[in-house]
């Protein structure tokens, strides 16, 4: 929560290296994966893609076997791989994988937590569209995000989508939009951190 990206991973690492040493009968597997996602998602964070991979893929391996392959845990595990290979700048991974992970989790869209993830999801893949210069399909999926988040997310989800949708909005010259989204991601950030947080 603080983004201290290189402490999560020094945290993790050790983690995941006690867990294993101590898996000789597999009932670690769940904290394992928990360990391996979030690693995937500290070395994305640090640019560190490849690594991302390895742990995001190991996380995929075992929370198909432990939960399915249509499960919260391995739609989320299928985000960070995407988030990988877009950081690599493999295009064609990065849509597949993006799919991969949008299609799982819209299709257990049956509670909340599972629509916020959802909502992250369809972010990603925006941001991931603006990166390549395709802001119709940026523009699409962040209002899909939004839509997801007005129906349960907090004002900061909010914030962000609203965020992007005005960067999306200003890529395309279209500067009336882009301020209306800059205003709603203002008020939503005002609400959850207060007038004077840096957001």
């Amino acid at each position: 929560d603080q983004l201290k990206y290189s402490d999560m991973i020094d945290a993790f690492g050790k983690a995941i290296e006690a867990l294993e040493d101590d898996n000789l009968f597999g009932f670690n597997d769940e904290d394992i994966s928990f360990c391996s996602y979030w690693l995937g998602f500290a070395y994305n964070r640090t640019e560190k893609y490849d690594s991302a991979m390895v742990y995001a893929n190991k996380a995929i391996e075992i929370d198909s076997e432990e939960f399915g392959e249509y499960s919260i845990e391995t739609g989320t595990d299928y985000l960070v791989l995407a988030n990988a290979y877009s950081g690599k700048y493999d295009r064609e991974n990065a849509k597949k994988y993006f799919r991969k992970s949008i299609s799982i989790l819209e299709y257990l869209d049956d509670d909340e937590m599972e629509s916020v993830d959802l909502g992250v999801s369809y972010n990603d893949f925006g941001v991931f569209f603006v990166e390549n210069y395709e802001y119709d399909s940026a523009v699409y999926y962040y209002k899909k995000s939004l839509a997801v988040y007005e129906n349960g997310g907090s004002e900061a989800d909010k914030a962000i989508t609203y965020y992007n949708l005005g960067q999306a909005y200003s890529y395309k010259y279209n500067y009336e939009q882009a301020k209306t989204y800059y205003e709603k991601a203002y008020n939503s950030y005002k609400s959850e951190y207060g007038e004077y947080d840096s957001r």
